[in-house]
C-alpha cells in the first residue's frame, strides 16, 4: 500500500475549488514465475482511494470518499538467442577449423526463441549475411519456413505463433541452417562475423502490443559449441 498525505506532501493539506494534485509511483511487477508458479496471461489489479473532509453549501464539514480501480496486462518476455557452431546440430559440417584464408568452411546457426506468460503471433526473425559469407540451404527442422533473399543478404524465419512457456514449460523453438565461410588473406588473425545481429519482431496476443528482441552478431569464434576449442576461431593462412 502506498500512502500520500498532508504530511508527506503539503499541497494535499488543501485543495481549492479548481485546484488538482497529481501524484506519481512506479514498480516493476513480479516475474510470472513468482513463488514456482506458471501464470498466463498475467493482469495488475490497481485500487486507488482518495479521502478527505468537504465543507458542504451549509458550512457542514463532510467526509468524502472516491474509490476508483484499474487493470493493468503484462507484457510476454520473449527471447531470441542467435548462436553458431562447428561440431554441434543437425548438420555435417566440413572444412578446416580453425577457418584457413582462400578455404571454405561451413558453420551451423541456431536461433532460438523462449516465451513467457502470453501467446505471441506473427513471430518472424530476421538477419543478413556478410558479403564474404554464402548461404548453403540447409534448414532443419525441414517443415520451418526459413528463407534466403540473395539480393538484400538477408535470412528471414517466420516462425508463426508460439505458445506461452515456451522453451520453460516445454521445449525452446528452434530453427537451424547452413552457411559457408570463405575467409580472405585479410581476415588472418581475426575472428569475422558468420551472421550479423538478429532481430525478433512478434504480437502479444494478450496485450495486443508489438514485441521486439535482438541478439548479436555471431563470430567464429564458437563459444557455445561444447566440443570447439578456445582459440580456434581465428583465421590462419
Amino acid at each position: 500500500t502506498i500512502i500520500w498525505d498532508k504530511n508527506s506532501l503539503a499541497e494535499l493539506r488543501e485543495l481549492a475549488p479548481g485546484e488538482s494534485a497529481r501524484l506519481f509511483f512506479s514498480f516493476t511487477p513480479l516475474s510470472p514465475l513468482f513463488d514456482g508458479a506458471r501464470i498466463k496471461n498475467p493482469v495488475l489489479a490497481l485500487s486507488i482511494v482518495a479521502e478527505g473532509k468537504n465543507f458542504s453549501s451549509e458550512g457542514v464539514l463532510k467526509d468524502v470518499r472516491v474509490e476508483t480501480s484499474q487493470i493493468a496486462k503484462v507484457t510476454s518476455d520473449v527471447r531470441l538467442t542467435q548462436r553458431a557452431a562447428y561440431y554441434e546440430g543437425p548438420f555435417s559440417n566440413s572444412g578446416p577449423l580453425p577457418p584457413k584464408a582462400e578455404t571454405e568452411t561451413t558453420y551451423t546457426i541456431f536461433w532460438t526463441v523462449v516465451n513467457t506468460a502470453n501467446d505471441i503471433r506473427d513471430i518472424s526473425v530476421k538477419a543478413r549475411l556478410p558479403a564474404y559469407m554464402r548461404w548453403v540451404g540447409a534448414v532443419s527442422p525441414s517443415g520451418e519456413s526459413v528463407s534466403y533473399d540473395p539480393d538484400e543478404r538477408l535470412i528471414s524465419w517466420r516462425a508463426g505463433d508460439i505458445a506461452a512457456w515456451k522453451g520453460i514449460a516445454s521445449p525452446s523453438r528452434e530453427a537451424a541452417f547452413q552457411v559457408g565461410f570463405l575467409p580472405s588473406v585479410s581476415h588472418i588473425g581475426s575472428t569475422p562475423a558468420l551472421i550479423l545481429e538478429a532481430a525478433l519482431q512478434g504480437t502479444d496476443e494478450f496485450t495486443n502490443t508489438a514485441l521486439s528482441d535482438a541478439s548479436p552478431e555471431a563470430t567464429t569464434e564458437l563459444t557455445t559449441d561444447s566440443k570447439f576449442q578456445s582459440g580456434n576461431g581465428a583465421v590462419t593462412q
